[in-house]
């Protein structure tokens, strides 16, 4: 008995010994567990706190336009709102940022310039119309860092100023040939029913928002386009002194109508809506300007002159986009380079001895051999070397 309980302590002693020698500690499975669990929640909370963060301005910059419109606004139907719908359209189409200023007085547009240029945030400043044109040059000079477009009027003086010009004598030469055939029908069809023009002597009405040399070429153009086709026909003139005095351009389209006029021809702007709105209750006619304004009233309004304002811009800010290079001075659109054609209201049948000629007129002007005058001086001139 003895030698047996001797064996078994002998053989507890050596099974001691072994486990001590493994290396292996002895722990409790569950506290084990635990400690994996906890382990892993750090190995989380260390991606966390090491994730780099992206440093202010490391994104990349998303190019940007300031666009200050021209009084009359957004909803003129005319330069400002195709200058807006460009401008948008490049907005849409390339994921670029526009911020807008509307001037509602000539004095604000200088301050909402100078604002933008001022920020320095704006890769290119877009001004639009004449009325911009020395505010543009004002701010330009101050701040030669930043860059500028001016459109619907020339600059050519600064290397941070581009600008884009439409040939305003063109699109009144259109004009003028249709209004010439108008003053002289008898009668028209709209809706398919003929209605009865009354004698107008070979006389239209012709009102301008505000005066000024680039619009007194649209006016140039309208004569020159209506002696071409007849020197018999004469215009009667008023200027509203205003792109968004709607009811003073009502007036005065009202007291041409009341002269016996059955065409008024406008180039006011927004102020053109007046006209639009008396031509409707005089039941009597008059023309869009610069964009589709035929589609506001389309039975008392038989076409409408484009001049492409919202394709120039678009394609203007897609190529400096494109090259990444700003090209100072003025592009001119014209005839020539398919911005300023005629279209027509489908309510009216247009004579197609009428559309033959506009056309002919916009072929001749696009290939020289028709160049219409810029001033009310050159179109006597003009009228004799075409008749």
């Amino acid at each position: 008995m003895k030698k047996l309980i001797a064996l078994i302590l002998a053989a507890l002693l050596t099974l001691s010994m072994l486990t001590a020698c493994s290396g292996k500690p002895v722990v409790d499975e569950t506290k084990q567990a635990e400690g994996e669990k906890e382990q892993q929640a750090t190995d989380v909370k260390t991606e966390e706190k090491t994730e780099v963060p992206t440093e202010k301005g490391s994104s990349e910059k998303k190019f940007r336009v300031g666009l200050c419109l021209s009084t009359g606004g957004r909803g003129d139907r005319s330069f400002n709102d195709q200058a807006y719908d460009g401008v948008t359209r490049a907005v849409n189409e390339f994921g670029i940022e526009m911020d807008l200023a509307e001037p509602k007085e000539l004095a604000e547009i200088e301050p909402f310039l100078t604002d933008f240029a001022k920020s320095g945030e704006y890769d290119v400043i877009i001004a639009v119309g004449f009325s911009s044109a020395e505010q543009v040059k004002n701010v330009a000079a101050l701040y030669p860092e930043e860059k500028f477009l001016l459109i619907d009027s020339a600059c050519n003086d600064y290397e941070n100023v581009a600008s884009l010009t439409f040939n305003k004598s063109e699109e009144g030469f259109l004009t003028g040939v249709f209004c010439a055939y108008f003053a002289s029908m008898d009668s028209i069809k709209i809706n398919g029913t003929d209605v009865a023009l009354k004698d107008s002597k070979k006389t239209i009405g012709a009102i301008l928002g505000v005066e000024s040399p680039d619009i007194l070429e649209a006016l140039a153009g309208l004569y020159a386009g209506l002696k071409y086709v007849d020197p018999e026909v004469k215009a009667i003139y008023g200027s509203v002194g205003s792109w968004s005095d709607q009811n003073k351009a009502a007036e005065i389209a009202m007291a041409m109508y009341d002269q016996g006029v059955n065409m008024v021809w406008q180039d006011a702007g927004a102020a053109g809506q007046g006209i639009f709105t008396a031509a409707a209750d005089y039941d009597l006619y008059s023309l869009g300007w610069n964009s589709v304004q035929h589609e506001l009233d389309p039975e008392h309004l038989p076409c409408s002159v484009i001049k492409g304002v919202d394709v120039a811009a678009y394609e203007w800010i897609k190529d400096y986009l494109e090259s990444g290079t700003f090209v100072s001075g003025n592009k001119d659109n014209n005839c020539a380079n398919g911005s300023i054609y005629m279209v027509y209201s489908d309510a009216f049948e247009i004579p197609q001895e009428v559309v033959d000629a506009v056309e002919a007129a916009r072929v001749k002007l696009a290939n020289g051999e028709i160049v219409s005058p810029l001033t009310l001086e050159e179109v006597d001139t003009f009228t004799a070397t075409q008749n």
